[in-house]
């Protein structure tokens, strides 16, 4: 569910395979989807602030 977001939020190659195993780990430990959602999101506005244009481990924190 969580990647599917993923694909239809971001552009392709934003956001890669490995960030979005790490949201969906946090995502499970909050038993909560929209917790996963908002983290994402933050992460995207996150690296747009950096001026990058890929999500890294960084933008999750």
């Amino acid at each position: 569910m969580l990647k599917n977001r993923c694909t239809s939020g971001f552009y392709s190659g934003v956001i890669s395979e490995k960030i979005i195993n790490l949201a969906s780990d946090y995502t499970f430990e909050r038993n909560d989807l929209r917790y996963g959602i908002k983290l994402l999101c933050k992460a995207g506005e996150r690296a747009e602030s950096y001026g990058s244009t890929k999500i890294t481990e960084d933008c999750l924190y």
